[in-house]
């Protein structure tokens, strides 16, 4: 089983900064940090970005934690 992780554990397993992976995602620190909170959803194509980004294969690595959007619409 591959591993599940939130977006935030996915960043800092990689050791990036919120600033360093908004750089590869292209979006601000502050975006990564509404993201990781659940404050703002991602869109598909920033998710997409997300994924590539950190290297992540398939949405059912992406643990939702609180964030309502990602519980209502993760793969099952």
């Amino acid at each position: 089983m591959k591993q599940k992780l939130t977006l935030k554990q996915w960043r800092k397993s990689l050791h990036l900064t919120q600033a360093e992976a908004g750089k590869l995602i292209g979006v601000g620190a502050t975006t990564i940090c509404a993201w990781e909170t659940g404050k703002t959803t991602v869109t598909i194509p920033k998710l997409k970005k997300i994924m590539e980004a950190y290297g992540i294969e398939d949405l059912s690595q992406i643990d939702a934690g609180e964030n309502k959007f990602w519980n209502a619409h993760k793969p099952k």
